[in-house]
């Protein structure tokens, strides 16, 4: 029940902020969107060195008592209230490195949601631990709700980068009050912050991944605005909203749901070969046929979406999904890695994928178009797979037979999902006929993905994890 909650938040809240890209984007030009994406960029990292893994640490505490939650809230509230003032500091020197000093403003907007993004991280976790994940999932569709109402609002009336940010922050907020009104004097802060020690050890070791994959993801984004233009970038932030977001969001749901019961597996070493062999199979299995029928649809259907003026957008969706798609498969491998203390594993992984992307970033310099960035983002996601899929085959923490006959026929569906759903469409005088098309294609394949396997893979999931 507690994947399918997460599961279940993830989708209503991809449906609602698709309707809110659709508005904003048919209100604020590309412009806007660029120096919104630059502002995004400054507090992801911001973010990212707040929550200092705090949420997933969070999640594995061996027990919630009071003192230790409180102890946990206040450390999330100052290290919240720090990285805030620092990018407040830094909004204009950051700006000036995207080449588009506009986007300053933007950045200083969005500290006032980034000050509570690591408390929030932290009442999630001690939800999740919990088992509170319908409550969870309430809070957090009503936020981005609430959030996203306020922002098509200010969005109307001034079509502005700022106006942009204005739903991030609001949700932020929403959040905090919500969940800490589930948690109740749990979520009030403390005097002492006694105890948290094992938990900013955790969360500097998971930090240090996020920061690697941060580094290789933001270079070639620099690159772009840079040499190409802050209307380019904002194209690509639009492509993104279909591309990637949605797949994240699943990710992100299924690496929590399933961090219970990787560090459950970790007392039998054979229980835990078997789990991480089956999560990892069922997600390409799942995945990647997906991905392909969405990168036939996803020009025609983001045009549909957004409106007139987004066509390069569509095409930059294409190689976003692709790479989202693999980065779905070692996304959760990662989770798993990390949730037994493998952090080498997850580090190589981490570094492989950002080389690749730091070497994209020279290419769009020297080649003057985003094509680099497309290739870039696909050749890193099945870098960083392989890495991480070589690691754990070699260590004895994967079937090896089971693994690769998943990943070769997955990749192969995924394949001829695309390439039929993609003549449908060429061929349809409807594109909606050719989707439709493609659609009962996928459906085709999922049920023969099934019986080519033995019928005990999805039986055993489904019966083997459930939240604890």
């Amino acid at each position: 029940m507690g994947a399918a909650w997460l599961f279940g938040v993830q989708v209503l809240t991809g449906i609602v902020q698709l309707g809110y890209a659709a508005f904003t984007s048919r209100h604020a030009d590309q412009v806007a969107f660029g120096q919104y994406a630059i502002a995004l960029s400054a507090t992801a990292l911001v973010s990212m060195v707040a929550n200092s893994g705090l949420g997933g640490s969070a999640s594995r505490m061996s027990s919630t008592e009071e003192s230790e939650v409180r102890a946990l809230i206040s450390l999330s509230l100052l290290i919240g209230a720090c990285m805030a003032l620092l990018l407040l500091a830094v909004a204009e020197p950051w700006a000036r490195l995207w080449g588009n000093l506009e986007a300053a403003p933007v950045i200083r907007l969005l500290a006032l949601g980034v000050a509570v993004t690591p408390a929030t991280s932290v009442q999630a976790g001690v939800l999740r631990r919990e088992g509170q994940f319908r409550q969870f999932a309430q809070a957090a569709i009503g936020a981005s709700v609430g959030g996203m109402m306020v922002g098509m609002l200010v969005v109307s009336r001034d079509p502005s980068a700022s106006s942009l940010a204005v739903m991030s922050v609001v949700a932020n907020w929403i959040l905090l009050l919500g969940l800490g009104i589930i948690l109740g004097r749990k979520s009030r802060p403390s005097a002492s912050l006694k105890g948290t020690r094992e938990h900013m050890v955790f969360g500097s070791k998971s930090l240090l991944h996020s920061l690697i994959i941060y580094a290789g993801a933001a270079a070639p984004l620099i690159a772009m605005s840079r040499s190409l233009s802050v209307g380019a970038l904002g194209q690509w932030n639009r492509a993104t909203v279909i591309g990637q977001m949605p797949l994240e969001m699943a990710t992100s749901s299924a690496q929590k749901a399933l961090y219970p019961e990787f560090r459950g597996a970790q007392a039998d070493r054979g229980r835990l070969k078997r789990v991480w062999t089956d999560v990892v199979a069922l997600g390409a299995m799942v995945v990647w046929p997906l991905v392909g029928w969405g990168t036939a649809i996803v020009p025609t259907g983001l045009s549909l979406i957004f409106g007139p003026g987004w066509q390069t957008a569509g095409s930059m969706a294409r190689w976003i999904l692709v790479a989202t798609g693999l980065a779905f498969v070692y996304g959760i491998l990662g989770a798993a890695q990390e949730s037994a203390n493998y952090f080498r594993y997850v580090w190589a992984g981490s570094i492989a994928t950002s080389s690749v992307l730091v070497v994209s970033a020279f290419f769009v310099l020297e080649t003057q178009t985003w094509a680099a960035i497309g290739v870039g983002v696909v050749i890193a996601s099945i870098t960083g797979l392989l890495v991480q899929l070589v690691l754990s085959i070699r260590n004895g923490l994967l079937f090896c037979k089971d693994i690769v006959s998943v990943v070769v026929l997955s990749l192969a569906a995924g394949v001829t999902v695309y390439l039929l759903t993609d003549r449908l469409i060429r061929a349809s005088e409807l594109p909606a006929m050719g989707i439709f098309g493609g659609l009962v294609m996928l459906m085709v394949l999922y049920i023969a993905l099934y019986e080519l396997f033995p019928h005990n893979l999805l039986s055993r999931i489904i019966r083997g994890y459930r939240p604890r």
